[in-house]
């Protein structure tokens, strides 16, 4: 099952679409360190992703792509661990397109990702 991390498309607040590259450098790291540090909210797009159907694909949603129904889905989505959804999230081609536009704009992204991963002042 598709979802909106598969894509280069960012899903804002009531469904707006938008491209990573007309983010602002500032929504970029706010929405980087928001899919790193809260799995929580990760999760639950997914499983809005998958019952609204909304990136219609019928496949089951698994981590690496394998599956068959929306009910085993949802299961699969609710079984990973806060360090599998995180683990998940930062290797979707949504995350790396978002770490490849904040390289082009001269962000250090390695210690961007060490500082909200790593480091207290950050987890906040």
């Amino acid at each position: 099952m598709k979802t909106r991390f598969d894509g280069k498309i960012w899903v804002m607040a009531y469904g707006v679409a938008i491209e990573v590259k007309e983010m602002e450098t500032a929504h970029l790291l706010n929405t980087v360190k928001m899919l790193v540090q809260k799995p929580a909210r990760v999760q639950a797009m997914l499983v809005d992703d998958i019952e609204r159907a909304t990136f219609a694909d019928p496949t089951v949603w698994t981590p690496t792509g394998e599956g068959d129904t929306r009910k085993l889905s949802l299961r699969n989505v609710t079984s990973l661990s806060a360090d599998e959804l995180t683990t998940y999230v930062t290797g979707t081609p949504l995350f790396k397109a978002m770490l490849e536009e904040l390289e082009t704009r001269g962000i250090n992204t390695e210690n961007i990702m060490q500082l909200y991963t790593k480091d207290e002042a950050f987890r906040n």
